[in-house]
């Protein structure tokens, strides 16, 4: 724990055996400091581990946390803590670079792309949100030309001319997807 920079340091298990690869440092995220503050209060003097409980391989997790979730009145579903991680991963990637979320998880941007990051129903409320068509309606119509450097991003002159040509042309019946050649 390294209180002073909010910081914890992880140990991985799965990776020690590699050079290396035996810690990480994650952010002391502020809904976990006053959890683990508590416990390293309650902790003995001298101790290494905070959370002792679970230090035993004897120890099901899983089993435990199921019964947890069920006393809450919830089912539990599939894949309980693959499901948690997955769910932190998706959070962490939308507020931060996937390549500092992913370091934090200790897994590789492929891995969080291919077994973590999820599309949620928040993110389709931010894609259709009054915001996003304010700032749709907000585009110059008059697309790149005419655009002076310091008036508009371009982005925005981009996405006007598309915009402007599918408007004037049609999107047609293949799309704007370029043709994937036959195999």
């Amino acid at each position: 724990m390294l209180w002073d920079k909010s910081r914890l340091v992880v140990t991985c298990v799965k990776t020690e055996h590699h050079d290396g690869l035996g810690t990480r440092i994650v952010p002391l995220f502020p809904e976990l400091e006053p959890v683990l503050a508590e416990a390293f209060e309650a902790a003995q003097t001298g101790a290494e581990y905070v959370i002792t409980r679970t230090r035993d391989n004897a120890s099901n997790l899983r089993t435990r946390f199921g019964k947890i979730v069920a006393r809450a009145g919830l089912t539990p579903w599939p894949k309980l803590f693959q499901n948690l991680r997955a769910t932190r991963a998706t959070e962490l990637a939308d507020e931060f670079p996937g390549h500092v979320a992913a370091a934090w998880l200790g897994h590789s941007v492929k891995v969080a792309k291919g077994h973590y990051w999820q599309v949620t129903d928040d993110h389709f409320e931010a894609a259709t949100s009054k915001s996003a068509a304010n700032a749709l309606q907000s585009l110059p119509a008059s697309g790149c030309t005419g655009l002076k450097p310091d008036q508009d991003s371009p982005g925005k002159a981009v996405l006007s001319d598309l915009m402007q040509l599918l408007a004037s042309e049609g999107v047609g019946d293949r799309g704007l997807e370029p043709l994937t050649p036959a195999v």
